[in-house]
């Protein structure tokens, strides 16, 4: 794979910072200025890689701070190569004490949640009809707004130095609990 931006705090970082800091303990809460979970919520959303709509991504959170969801699609890195996510799930909990920071300042009332999967993607070359298949880490960050709007990103890496990064944003909407499977 290859691609990549400058992010001076990359998700597996974040990633790995949380883990050490919970210990395997469940997330907090939301604190009372941050969305409240009282019913499972699901955001879906068409994430973007320079302007242009790619795949869908699925993201679930749960009263009990979990998180979980899917990303499936096709993207294209140029018009030679095509790129078909086959699985991508992931899994974690929200994490109620990162404080959203925009150059307007600081935002306590958004809830940040991360997430990391395993990608499987075929990509098919069309000018030789080779396929391979690649493998690798995807991290799913974002913040849910007190007007329950998601903004995020999914980041895929096989080396934590190269990497696809896709942004996306959609409407939280509550779900009905017993309508669906448990991720």
């Amino acid at each position: 794979m290859g691609g990549g931006e400058s992010d001076i705090d990359p998700p597996w970082r974040q990633w790995h910072r949380m883990r050490v800091e919970r210990r395997g303990e469940p997330g907090e809460p939301p604190t009372a200025e941050q969305p409240q979970l009282s019913k499972p919520l699901k955001v879906k959303a068409s994430p973007v890689q320079d302007t242009e709509q790619r795949v869908e991504i699925e993201v679930f959170i749960f009263p009990d701070g979990t998180i979980g969801g899917g990303w499936t699609g096709e993207f294209f890195i140029n018009k030679d190569v095509d790129y078909q996510v086959m699985n991508c799930q992931f899994k974690s909990v929200i994490d109620s004490k990162q404080v959203y920071t925009d150059r307007q300042g600081e935002d306590a009332s958004k809830l940040f949640f991360i997430a990391k999967g395993h990608f499987v993607i075929l990509e098919t070359n069309n000018d030789t009809g080779r396929v391979r298949s690649l493998t690798g880490d995807a991290y799913v960050r974002g913040w849910l707004g007190t007007d329950y709007i998601a903004n995020g990103q999914i980041v895929i890496t096989s080396d934590e130095k190269d990497f696809f990064l896709f942004t996306w944003h959609g409407p939280a909407e509550e779900v009905d609990p017993f309508s669906f499977e448990p991720l």
